[in-house]
Order: C-alpha cells, then sequence, then structure tokens
C-alpha cells in the first residue's frame, strides 16, 4: 500500500503571509487570510493515514482520496500513461472500450488531456515509476 504525503504547503503559507499583511497594517490580509484559512481542515485531513492511499492487488487497484475510495480492475485498463497537468505529473489511464461505454464523463477529459481519468496523487513515487509499476500489474494481471 502506498499512502499519500502531500508536500501541498501552499495553503498554510498563503494564511501565513496573508496574517503578517495585515499585522504591517494592511486590513485586506484579515478577510484573504481568512478566506485561505477556510480550506486548513481539508489540507489537515490529507494527512491521516487512511484518507488517501493506493492499494495495489491481482484484482485491480483502489485508490482513496479524502477517505472515498474507488476500485478499479486490470482488465477496465487499456494503458497507463503520465500527463502534466499545471506544475504536476499526475498517472493517467484509458479505459478498455467495454468499460468506457458504462462510464460518463470520460470523454471531458480524454479531450483535454488525452486520457479518460487520473490518479490524484504518486503516492510517494515519481510518476515514471507509479506508471512502470502499474502498467506491469496491468500486463500480467489484466487478461481477460
Amino acid at each position: 500500500m502506498f499512502v499519500s504525503r502531500s508536500n501541498n504547503w501552499i495553503q498554510v503559507r498563503w494564511v501565513d503571509e496573508e496574517l503578517k499583511r495585515a499585522a504591517r497594517g494592511n486590513k485586506m490580509g484579515y478577510p484573504c487570510g481568512g478566506f485561505f484559512a477556510l480550506d486548513l481542515p481539508i489540507f489537515a485531513l490529507q494527512f491521516h493515514s487512511k484518507s488517501a492511499d493506493l492499494r495495489l492487488e491481482k484484482d485491480g487497484f483502489t485508490y482513496c482520496s479524502l477517505f472515498r475510495a474507488r476500485a478499479v480492475r486490470w482488465s477496465a485498463v487499456s494503458e497507463f500513461g503520465i500527463v502534466d497537468v499545471g506544475l504536476h505529473r499526475m498517472v493517467a489511464r484509458n479505459f478498455t472500450q467495454d468499460f468506457l461505454e458504462a462510464r460518463n464523463g470520460s470523454a471531458f477529459s480524454k479531450s483535454i488531456t488525452g486520457y479518460a481519468a487520473a490518479l490524484p496523487d504518486t503516492y510517494g513515487l515519481e510518476a515514471h515509476e507509479l506508471v512502470m509499476l502499474m502498467e506491469g500489474l496491468r500486463k500480467t494481471y489484466g487478461k481477460t
């Protein structure tokens, strides 16, 4: 099992910067800092060990984001790849035609990135390492 250890401390940094701005006399720092602080509980939840993880098994993989798990069979995936979204490299996947017909919303994602879906994290690995690992498992266990 791979556990997410997101290094997205930018939310804490924004709150800190806005409060410093308010302390220097700029009163807009308070509402801006308060706005950015609204997301801090979600940020803190990401550090719970069961809030974000990836489990790789013989029948497929299960990934969890904010305590919501989603399972995908290896046989439902046609390929894995890497997609750059902003500054983030993400592990993406395309589905087999049979599975794709049963899903909604994948067409929009595929039209933008070339992939139908992506994992929310790389779970402590480099994106290319995770792609190689998952593609190997798909080729081994994904035969129908």
